[in-house]
C-alpha cells in the first residue's frame, strides 16, 4: 500500500477517535449515579469554603454572607461501622443554623443517604467558568437518620 492511500484511511480512524471521544465527554456529565447508604459515626464536620459563593459587596451589604446560597459548605467526615473505611461528603446549610450537628452528634453512629453530583468549585471561577469535580453529598436533612 502506497503512502498517498494510507492517509485517507488514517483521517477515517481519527475522526472516528474523535467523535468516540466526543460522545463519552457528552454522555460523562448525563451520568446519573444511584445513592447509597453508609452506616456508621460522625468522625468530623468542617468548614470548607471550596464551594461557596464568593462573597460580593451586594451581599455584605445585605448581610447575605452567612446565608444560603452564598454560604456555607461543610466537609463530613463518616467511618463506616462495618469496613473501617471513611467516607468523606459534603453539606450544606447556614452558619446560623445547627445543620448536621443539630442531627446527630460528633461521636455518634447514623445512617447516612450519599448522592452524587457535580458540584462547581466557586472559589476557582474564571472568564472561561468554574471547575467542577464529581462528589459526595448529604441533599438535606432526610438524608440523615440517627
Amino acid at each position: 500500500m502506497r503512502h498517498y492511500e494510507e492517509a485517507p484511511r488514517r483521517l477515517l480512524w481519527l475522526a472516528f477517535l474523535w467523535a468516540a471521544l466526543a460522545i463519552l465527554w457528552m454522555c460523562g456529565a448525563c451520568h446519573s449515579f444511584a445513592p447509597f447508604t453508609v452506616r456508621g459515626t460522625l468522625v468530623a464536620v468542617a468548614h470548607d469554603d471550596r464551594y461557596e459563593a464568593p462573597c460580593n459587596i451586594r451581599a455584605r451589604v445585605a448581610r447575605d454572607c452567612d446565608e444560603m446560597p452564598v454560604c456555607c459548605s461543610y466537609k463530613v467526615t463518616v467511618r463506616d461501622s462495618a469496613s473501617g473505611k471513611r467516607t468523606a461528603m459534603w453539606a450544606f446549610w447556614p452558619r446560623s443554623a445547627l445543620g448536621l450537628l443539630g442531627i446527630v452528634p460528633l461521636g455518634a453512629t447514623a445512617t447516612f443517604r450519599v448522592h452524587t453530583a457535580y458540584l462547581s468549585d466557586l472559589q476557582s471561577c474564571s472568564l472561561y467558568g468554574c471547575p467542577q469535580r464529581l462528589e459526595y453529598i448529604l441533599e438535606s436533612d432526610k438524608d440523615v437518620t440517627p
